[in-house]
């Protein structure tokens, strides 16, 4: 099957899930349970190449945009996108997007686009919530990275991500929990192939029917 609408997990490593890439069904059976959480906010998706997210194409729907309120989304990717390849920056093909709702502007970005580079961690501290499907291979420090900046998130991880040991103390002090859908998810692989994830699962500091707010609070 060709992949034309999907998200990349980029700075990959050794794991082969990080070469996996997110269908949109995916996205929209798990995103709208938490859509009035959205409202009035800048969505960050900092794993994802502008031309091919489902994540950016998701948000930056015009409709959805403006029912939603949002402020601005921004798109970062990881020296890989087709659409900086004639912006001249030191690191190939490394920017990033931003849409207000009307027009979609894209930028340079001077490191190679890594989650955790100084450029990105400035866009995430612009941002309010993050949705996107990180790489797997480095799914505990991009977690701590969203705990130490206090962002909401919605992301994809591998269910046992919750037994390292640099993520279960986030897990067991409630800095976050299991989104909605949980079990086997369907994947594109760049050979055009499906791949089905049985342990892939959402994890999320946004509440929902399952994990509701605290009374009060």
């Amino acid at each position: 099957m060709t992949n034309n609408n999907n998200t990349a997990w980029t700075n990959r490593n050794n794991d082969p899930n990080d070469e996996c890439y997110t269908r949109m069904e995916n996205v929209q059976k798990e995103v709208p349970n938490f859509e009035t959480q959205f409202i009035g906010k800048t969505i960050y998706c900092n794993c994802d190449d502008p031309t091919l997210s489902v994540f950016t194409k998701y948000f930056t729907d015009k409709n959805r945009f403006k029912r939603l309120k949002l402020k601005q989304v921004i798109t970062s990717c990881y020296a890989e996108s087709d659409l900086f390849k004639n912006i001249k920056t030191r690191s190939k093909n490394s920017g990033y997007i931003r849409f207000d709702g009307r027009k979609l502007k894209h930028y340079p970005l001077e490191g190679n686009g890594s989650f955790s580079s100084p450029e990105c961690v400035d866009l995430l501290r612009q941002s309010d919530i993050v949705v996107t499907n990180p790489p797997w291979s480095k799914i505990a420090p991009f977690l701590k990275l969203l705990v130490e900046y206090k962002k909401k998130f919605l992301i994809i991880a591998p269910d046992h991500a919750i037994t390292q040991k640099d993520v279960w103390p986030l897990f067991q002090s409630n800095k976050f929990w299991f989104g909605v859908n949980k079990g086997s998810m369907i994947f594109d692989q760049p050979d055009g192939l499906e791949r089905t994830i049985g342990n892939a699962v959402w994890f999320t500091n946004l509440h929902h029917s399952q994990h509701p707010p605290p009374p009060y609070g």
